[in-house]
């Protein structure tokens, strides 16, 4: 019988303590399409009571990627988002692409995440939505956990229009800082928003030159 090379045992050793100690990355693809019954979630009636104080996600947020480099408005971005768990107990983000599912009557502990591009922070924040997610701890598997220190990463896509802020001509041909943020809002049983967490700011930015509007043909 042949003798396993000694360099190999070494090599599959390593190989599984890598996998057992670092667990794989989890990947939140908010691009992909959505199917007829994930339609996106319904938004409550109810008012937020001002009173009520916001809570603070213990997430960094990095961009790690911004497509294009220049845009337009009108034009669509990519993102990629880094987000990593800063503090030293677990955290449940939603992470669910199907709304219906967590979004229905009688569901405990009803959230939403949103990913959003922030564009002239100087001023009023312009803010792009590239991604949202849904979670309720009466669905299995749509909240995701994220260990002290655990990361996760996120893409998303979102259309720049509805923005009167950027329709202003002397911005055209100018460079924009490009942030990100993150937000976590809060449901009651009946998917009515009770709450939303304060904005979790990434660290970093990115250059976008913007073009202003596109020329009519």
């Amino acid at each position: 019988m042949r003798c396993t090379p000694r360099w190999l045992l070494l090599w599959l050793v390593g190989f599984h303590f890598f996998c057992v100690s670092a667990p794989c990355q989890i990947f939140l693809d908010a691009t992909v399409p959505e199917s007829e019954e994930q339609s996106g979630p319904r938004t409550g009636s109810a008012g937020i009571n001002s009173s009520v104080k916001r809570p603070t996600l213990p997430l960094e947020v990095t961009i790690r990627d911004l497509y294009p480099v220049s845009a337009s408005y009108g034009d669509q971005i990519s993102v990629t988002l880094l987000l990593r768990n800063v503090s030293k107990e677990s955290l449940d983000i939603p992470c669910s692409r199907n709304f219906t599912d967590v979004s229905t009557d009688g569901n405990k502990d009803q959230r939403g995440l949103g990913a959003f591009v922030r564009l002239m922070e100087g001023k009023i924040p312009v803010q792009i939505v590239v991604a949202v997610f849904g979670g309720s701890a009466s669905v299995p598997g749509s909240m995701c956990t994220m260990p002290p220190n655990g990361t996760i990463l996120v893409r998303g896509q979102g259309r720049i229009e509805s923005q009167s802020a950027l329709e202003d001509p002397s911005l055209a041909g100018t460079t924009l800082n490009a942030k990100a943020s993150i937000q976590e809002s809060y449901y009651d049983d009946h998917h009515v928003e009770i709450n939303f967490s304060q904005d979790c700011v990434s660290v970093n930015s990115v250059s976008l030159y913007w073009l202003g509007r596109k020329p009519k043909p």
